[in-house]
């Protein structure tokens, strides 16, 4: 028999599965993705896969902010046994700075309309902080790849013509190292053909409150959005600072107050790049 499966001590890289059990030796196997029921005892692509004499496994080297799916089968009868059915999701922790490169396309996060915050990011909007900071949120109609119901995209929505920076929806990252390295790319699109809100970028050295953030910010950019989806990428090298937060705040348009945003990017710039195609012109000697 197996009794229910936990997943507690979760760190950054490690976190202690554990249940209880009466038989011998469990199998112990992890995943990004989840596994159908009918897939675990064939699974290929197994992060750990392990067989133990113990009633918990820590797992270990994993990264941070991450969804896993871990599932636990007690071994019997020369191998043959029982999983426990509804098997364990959890995400590791934050990491102390933003991990590089980053991508976040928000897929891993509930569906259907509810409206939820991104991991490890600080959010700000109309006078609240964090959870109370409705907006931007992960939303599945906000998604770039409308034909996957599965994906999910960042929805941006200012309701007021008050566009102060205290209520401007803005959402801020853990700290970049050297923001002058840094190279940050999105998908943005708007639902308004004519005046429609736009994305003003920046950074800040301190995120700690409102008044910090409004205090701090530097915004480099504004990106004005299309009605189809457009890639929008930008070289931060006249940007300074480290251990500072990009920072992404809503300004408003009188014409629409919502955005989306989707696959959102922070990779090292790189200090060389490959050569392009030349046409050369052959000339001969009279």
């Amino acid at each position: 028999d197996l009794g229910d499966v936990n997943v507690n001590s979760i760190g950054q890289s490690d976190a202690l599965v554990a249940w209880n059990g009466t038989t011998e030796s469990y199998r112990v196997v992890l995943s990004e993705e989840a596994v159908a029921e009918t897939l675990w005892e064939d699974y290929k692509n197994y992060l750990v896969d392990d067989t133990i004499s113990a009633e918990s496994y820590k797992l270990q080297g994993l990264k941070s902010n991450t969804k896993y799916f871990v599932y636990v089968k007690a071994l019997c009868d020369g191998g043959a046994g029982k999983w426990n059915l509804q098997g364990v999701d959890f995400r590791t922790d934050c990491a102390d700075q933003l991990p590089l490169p980053y991508g976040e396309d928000f897929d891993s996060y509930p569906s259907a309309a509810s409206l939820n915050p991104p991991a490890c990011w600080t959010l700000f909007y109309n006078g609240t902080m964090n959870k109370e900071a409705k907006y931007p949120s992960v939303y599945t109609n906000a998604r770039y790849n409308t034909a996957d119901t599965d994906d999910k995209g960042l929805y941006w929505y200012m309701a007021t013509a008050d566009s102060t920076a205290l209520r401007r929806p803005t959402i801020a990252s853990l700290p970049v190292d050297d923001i002058s390295k840094v190279t940050i790319s999105f998908q943005l699109k708007t639902t308004a053909s004519t005046n429609p809100s736009k994305i003003a970028l920046g950074y800040a050295t301190d995120i700690s409150s409102i008044d910090n953030l409004i205090a701090t910010v530097q915004y480099v950019d504004t990106i004005y959005p299309s009605t189809k989806w457009v890639e929008y990428s930008r070289d931060m090298k006249d940007a300074q600072g480290k251990n500072v937060h990009i920072v992404l705040s809503e300004l408003y348009g009188k014409g629409g107050p919502t955005l989306y945003m989707d696959n959102f990017k922070v990779e090292v710039t790189p200090t060389c790049y490959v050569p392009s195609a030349q046409l050369l012109e052959t000339t001969y000697d009279a």
